[in-house]
């Protein structure tokens, strides 16, 4: 099987690690991540496409929302929907799916929220 693309705008560590996570670890098949608009355009091979920019021969284009690329932690707007009557987040307007499919496994994998400031209620919770 030929080895899946993966284009985005920037490679930062977030994207690094999401991308191990989906599919080395958990899909198991091989890809490789390029920042090169030139490779992406002309690969023969099976790719996705993880940026706002748009091509001509994308089959697979997933908008990001922009947590992957950011730096420190910080409090996100998760914006929530329903997509084929499951619970989505990270919603985006545009794209082959309707959220930031990345992100939203970014967050959650790596409790994200945890290490935001904490303000207790009144029963220390």
């Amino acid at each position: 099987m030929p080895e899946l693309l993966i284009y985005t705008a920037k490679i930062t560590p977030r994207v690094s690690y999401i991308f191990q996570l989906f599919f080395e670890s958990l899909i198991r098949t091989s890809y490789i991540i390029t920042s090169d608009e030139a490779v992406f355009k002309t690969y023969e091979g099976p790719k996705i496409n993880y940026s706002v920019n748009q091509f001509s021969n994308e089959k697979l284009q997933i908008m990001p929302c922009g947590l992957l690329t950011e730096e420190g932690i910080k409090t996100q707007v998760v914006n929530t929907g329903e997509w084929n009557r499951m619970r989505i987040f990270f919603k985006t307007e545009s794209g082959c799916m309707p959220f930031d499919i990345f992100s939203a496994a970014f967050y959650l994998v790596s409790r994200y929220e945890e290490y935001l400031a904490h303000t207790p209620d009144k029963h220390g919770r």
